[in-house]
């Protein structure tokens, strides 16, 4: 095979994994402007301490602010929040993405959703260069959950959920 077949081989068999669909989110600059955006590779790392991990192109404007901010949460979407993740994963202004949903802030700061199956606010205990991603690992400092939603799953280009 040749290496685009092989990488159109690999993405083609990636795409029948179903994943959650998540919004990753944190602070930019000194005025610390809200940052996100719409990401499926996120998994837990250790229970203790309780730790996640995503990956996040290095091209993406929330990469460089999750390196300098050293801080992100993690909120996996529930199915009724499909609106919000094609939001985040369009060229929309950064700015203007956060004008939907309910937002607040716990203790790393990072913007967290309401709404969500499950958020992890998170400091960066590592980072790990990875092609043309990062893995940001984070420390979870702060978890909540709403076990009566249902996730947004993604899978084969397509939205759907467990319900």
């Amino acid at each position: 095979m040749t290496p685009d077949t092989e990488t159109d081989a690999f993405l083609s068999a990636m795409r029948q994994m179903a994943s959650t669909v998540n919004i990753v989110t944190t602070l930019a600059g000194p005025d610390q402007v809200y940052r996100g955006l719409t990401a499926t590779a996120f998994c837990s790392v250790t229970a203790a301490p309780p730790s996640v991990l995503v990956c996040v192109n290095k091209s993406a404007g929330t990469h460089d602010a999750i390196f300098d901010s050293g801080v992100f949460c993690v909120n996996v979407l529930s199915a009724q929040q499909r609106d919000i993740a094609l939001l985040f994963s369009s060229a929309a202004n950064p700015r203007q993405r956060f004008e939907t949903g309910r937002w607040s802030q716990r203790i790393s700061g990072a913007p967290v959703l309401e709404g969500c199956v499950a958020n992890f606010d998170c400091t960066v205990m590592d980072s790990v260069s990875a092609s043309t991603h990062t893995i940001f690992i984070g420390k979870a400092v702060y978890t909540a959950e709403d076990p009566g939603r249902s996730p947004l799953i993604y899978c084969n280009r397509e939205f759907s959920s467990l319900a």
